[in-house]
């Protein structure tokens, strides 16, 4: 165009010059699935002012020639545009097999499915040919997913099955965790389409329960002490069903804000202050809900009062069965005399200095 403009310079007759086109193109994709090969195809073209190309190749087609209705245009690429477009596709785990077809397979694919897809279709920026039934997305693994059922497994100790449910198909924990060991992220759910595993997730999970010494075997199943019921419970959804007595604990433990009052065997009610009594209640706090605790307070407060007042009321509501008092020898018999004076109905036997042993018998 610099030199048609110079008088020196003289052209063929009925020679003109071709149109140019220049600017940023709008990319277009297209997308579909070759069930054969098992690949996801996406087809990608360049407009340039109504014009459809296909990607550039090399460097060296900066510039590209099309017809329309017999007339001849140039068209000057954006190439930093094209290349930036291209390179993100490349990355994503396409590979070129074509002018504009390029294609991806295996979690790479599924990857780009459930990643960038999304947002192509929310911007209008790709149509998708088809059904991509091969690499349909049926949701994710992950500890949202997670399905785990307590059972019992020994005194104080719980045996959790645990379980993925991916849209209304059960998968076993096992399952997922051979696939992870093998350095994959999705599963395939027959007649579902693929599920994600969200292994950054599920190592959270791991590591949480190991800070409970809980550890999943290789059949699925996790082994931890009902003490950490509560803390379990909040790390994943527990069905308690077949452990009712923990359910009851933890729904109490989350939803009750105050220490349920207990009434006082009849022979206490007048003997114990209302500070002795909230003891009273602490004691049959931890009871029903099967923790340990300590009851605190300075000497002289009534400390064993209270811990006799609880042990009469197990007896009037339980009947007779033996409790053991670990006690430093100088209120041994401090112990004996409160029991004989506020609960006579409880029978004491001491077990003190080194001819314990020949009352072992009246145990």
């Amino acid at each position: 165009p610099q030199l048609a403009r110079k008088p020196q310079m003289i052209l063929p007759e009925g020679f003109s010059l071709p149109e140019m086109i220049e600017g940023t193109p709008t990319p277009h994709f297209t997308l579909k699935e070759d069930r054969v090969a098992d690949k996801l195809v996406l087809d990608i073209l360049f407009e340039y002012a109504g014009h459809r190309v296909a990607p550039h190749e090399q460097d060296i087609e900066a510039m590209v020639e099309v017809e329309s209705d017999g007339k001849k245009t140039l068209i000057r690429r954006d190439m930093v545009f094209e290349k930036e477009v291209l390179q993100k596709y490349l990355d994503q785990g396409f590979h070129r097999v074509g002018a504009n077809r390029f294609e991806n397979g295996g979690d790479r694919a599924l990857d780009f499915v459930a990643d960038t897809l999304p947002t192509l279709e929310q911007q209008r920026q790709v149509a998708v040919e088809g059904e991509l039934a091969h690499f349909r997305l049926a949701g994710d693994l992950g500890a949202g997913q997670i399905k785990a059922r307590a059972a019992s497994s020994g005194i104080d100790w719980l045996e959790v099955d645990l379980s993925f449910e991916v849209d209304g198909i059960e998968v076993p924990y096992e399952v997922v965790q051979a696939l992870v060991a093998e350095g994959k992220r999705y599963l395939e759910v027959p007649g579902k389409g693929f599920a994600r595993v969200q292994v950054e997730d599920l190592q959270r999970l791991e590591d949480k329960l190991a800070e409970i010494e809980a550890e999943i075997d290789a059949a699925g199943k996790l082994r931890v002490s009902g003490f950490h019921a509560a803390y379990l419970d909040e790390t994943i959804k527990v069905d308690w069903s077949k452990r009712q007595d923990f359910g009851a604990m933890i729904h109490a433990l989350r939803h009750e804000g105050e220490i349920p009052r207990r009434e006082l065997p009849e022979a206490l009610r007048p003997v114990l202050r209302d500070y002795q009594h909230h003891g009273y209640d602490w004691l049959h706090f931890l009871h029903d809900h099967r923790l340990h605790g300590i009851l605190a307070d300075d000497m002289g407060l009534g400390k064993t009062v209270q811990a006799l007042a609880y042990l009469q009321d197990r007896r009037d509501q339980y009947g007779s069965m033996p409790n053991l008092v670990l006690a430093p020898t100088s209120v041994v018999f401090n112990w004996a005399s409160e029991a004989a004076k506020f609960t006579p109905g409880l029978k004491t036997l001491i077990l003190s200095g080194p001819e314990r042993k020949k009352l072992y018998s009246q145990i």
